[in-house]
């Protein structure tokens, strides 16, 4: 869902060049560039040119390989399709018409609630998770705030917490994608998950600056996908790693009146080092002594000037009795501060 031009799709095929591909794409404009972009990679597929959330569309697309490039034929409708992975980088808090009459669809009514008319964010989660294979698994990236924010938005997503669909929380820097500069968040879903965790990852550190963006180097990806990983593959309950992350129980995170946010579960803090109480007034001592020097030299060039009028040289002489009556204080081994 929302396949742009294709990015993500060829990414995927490169990775798995014998699968079959289903995008929606809305832009007019972006749909002739998704099209020639599948075709000249002979992927096969379908694509659907439309409204992904009214489930309304203009036309339907099936590509099939060829010898060397895929043809492209327009059909009519087809059944929906259930997908073995579900990937989805949907436009953020976008404003959809959230009809009451879409509550009797299956694919929201067991959430109770649809997202706010104002945040389509959980219209496109709950839609693409709709189209997951029973034995599936979804990557969607979304901003912060549905982690955490109330009303209609708290609802469903204790609903997917108590329905144990949210694998992971993987929280990414800013500035990482040329359409926006805020921060953003992948979320995993898998149904007939086995396990009531979830993990956090914290990667928002996890980057380099190259401005005007920041860049995950090839570093940084692999240290999220070793920590996913050893979750979701090695099942390893050891992904803690000191402020990057932690597998939250469901318990903790009923605790946390099902409020997701990242830095609830990972603590960030580092402790600032305060040196010993002896450094600090050796450290004070010297700085003093060098206050002192500092006021006798400028005492003596003051003292050297001749060429200054009557009420500049009474300024003068005030000035230079004020220094003396500092050095006077500090001589009798007192603590001064100055102005």
């Amino acid at each position: 869902m929302c396949s742009g031009v294709g990015g993500l799709t060829i990414k995927r095929y490169s990775d798995n060049p014998n699968q079959e591909f289903y995008c929606e794409e809305f832009s007019d404009r972006a749909i002739p560039f998704l099209l020639f972009n599948l075709s000249i990679r002979n992927i096969k597929g379908i694509v659907r040119h439309g409204d992904s959330l009214a489930r309304q569309f203009k036309a339907i697309y099936k590509i099939e390989k060829g010898d060397k490039f895929s043809t492209i034929e327009k059909i009519e409708e087809n059944e929906e399709i259930k997908a073995e992975t579900v990937i989805m980088n949907p436009p953020y808090s976008l404003k959809w018409s959230a009809d009451e009459e879409h509550l009797k669809e299956d694919r929201f009514n067991q959430f109770e609630r649809l997202a706010p008319k104002s945040k389509a964010d959980y219209a496109f989660l709950l839609t693409g998770l709709h189209q997951l294979a029973d034995d599936g698994k979804m990557a969607i990236i979304l901003p912060h705030g549905v982690l955490f924010r109330g009303g209609a938005e708290g609802v469903i997503r204790q609903r997917l917490i108590e329905l144990n669909l949210i694998e992971s929380i993987i929280g990414l820097p800013g500035k990482v994608f040329y359409n926006t500069d805020i921060p953003t968040v992948i979320i995993t879903l898998r149904k007939n998950k086995q396990n009531t965790d979830v993990l956090f990852i914290d990667a928002s550190e996890e980057f380099e600056k190259v401005p005007p963006k920041n860049v995950l180097r090839e570093n940084h990806i692999n240290k999220i996908l070793e920590t996913y990983r050893n979750y979701t593959e090695m099942h390893s309950k050891n992904t803690e790693v000191d402020r990057f992350s932690k597998t939250i129980t469901l318990e903790e995170i009923k605790e946390n009146d099902f409020n997701l946010n990242i830095p609830r579960y990972i603590d960030k803090f580092v402790e600032e080092y305060v040196p010993p109480l002896t450094d600090i007034l050796k450290d004070m001592k010297k700085i003093d002594e060098e206050i002192e020097l500092t006021q006798l030299r400028f005492s003596k060039m003051a003292s050297q000037l001749r060429a200054i009028d009557t009420e500049g040289n009474r300024e003068l002489k005030e000035f230079t009795k004020y220094l003396q009556s500092k050095r006077s204080i500090r001589g009798r081994g007192q603590i001064s501060f100055y102005d």
